[in-house]
């Protein structure tokens, strides 16, 4: 099997917090057959400022578009409305 994305937090317990170390993985795997996923803790309050500050072009979001942030629930349409809106405008 061969890797192509490595979903991480930067060793974090969210990846905001895992920004600085998220960022520089994403520089190391720049022109590499390798993505960079982050993913924990990003929501739409936090997503555009994380993406400017890592330069990570995918995501992973789990509780941050479900209903009341339950990650057992459905996804809640509005709470992904939001999230896109900010990705569309990268």
């Amino acid at each position: 099997p061969q890797v192509t994305d490595i979903l991480t937090s930067g060793g974090e317990s969210t990846a905001p917090k895992g920004a600085e170390r998220i960022a520089e993985l994403q520089r190391r795997c720049s022109g590499q057959p390798l993505s960079i996923l982050a993913g924990s803790g990003l929501s739409s309050a936090n997503l555009s400022s994380f993406l400017q500050q890592t330069a990570v072009t995918r995501v992973h979001l789990g509780s941050a578009v479900r209903v009341n942030g339950n990650p057992l629930l459905q996804i809640d349409p509005q709470r992904l409305d939001a999230v896109r809106a900010i990705l569309d405008q990268r």
